[in-house]
């Protein structure tokens, strides 16, 4: 009888002492994807900031064609030589929200900050949506905006950087050269360099 008490104690206490270690194995195991996840992710970030400044480094610094047809709102056709007419430097908003709604919706936010601490003859504002029409614009909800900011609608070349063929959201300063620069690439990824960017833009410009 003995005997087997203490059969039945030590099969308790194996039991008891595998399932402490399978839930400390689970514990492990739980950390160490979590630290692979973080990792990937982290890697994936930093490889994706890469490949923004590479962008970004190949459009700083180039000059905008002058014979681009951008089209308003009304549907009046222009060319980006009168677009980016005159001495004011102008912040270009070019977007998809194909690409990254949340990203396109903070910039708006931005822009909206940004046109109520700066004057116009600072700086412009234009908005440009990637292959667009005005009524995908309604539906996009940017209707509400059309008074507020000056948009153009461009076809698949944008204006002619080379950012442009990537269909990428982004942010550029145009002089009155027709220069473009100070190119950001638009990312949720990277909201605190986004907040930066304007805060830099506002300190420059007010």
């Amino acid at each position: 009888m003995a005997s087997v008490v203490v059969l039945v104690i030590c099969t308790v206490f194996l039991i008891v002492q595998k399932r402490s270690l399978e839930k400390a194995l689970s514990v492990v195991l739980r950390n160490v994807n979590e630290y692979d996840y973080k990792k990937q992710l982290a890697e994936t970030k930093i490889t994706t900031l890469e490949t923004y400044l590479i962008l970004s480094a190949q459009s700083n610094g180039k000059i905008i064609p002058e014979n681009i047809s951008l089209t308003d709102v009304k549907n009046n056709k222009h060319t980006t030589a009168e677009v980016f007419a005159g001495k004011t430097p102008s912040l270009v908003f070019r977007y998809s929200y194909n690409d990254c709604g949340p990203c396109v919706n903070t910039v708006f936010e931005y822009l909206w900050q940004l046109k109520n601490s700066i004057a116009p003859n600072k700086l412009r504002i234009i908005i440009l949506p990637h292959y667009t029409e005005l009524r995908q614009m309604i539906v996009e909800n940017t209707q509400s905006f059309k008074n507020q900011f000056t948009f153009y609608m461009t076809n698949e070349n944008g204006i002619g950087l080379p950012i442009d063929s990537e269909w990428l959201p982004y942010l550029a300063i145009v002089d009155d050269n027709k220069q473009a620069g100070n190119i950001f690439v638009v990312d949720v990824a990277f909201q605190p360099l986004l907040e930066k960017y304007f805060k830099a833009l506002m300190e420059n410009y007010e």
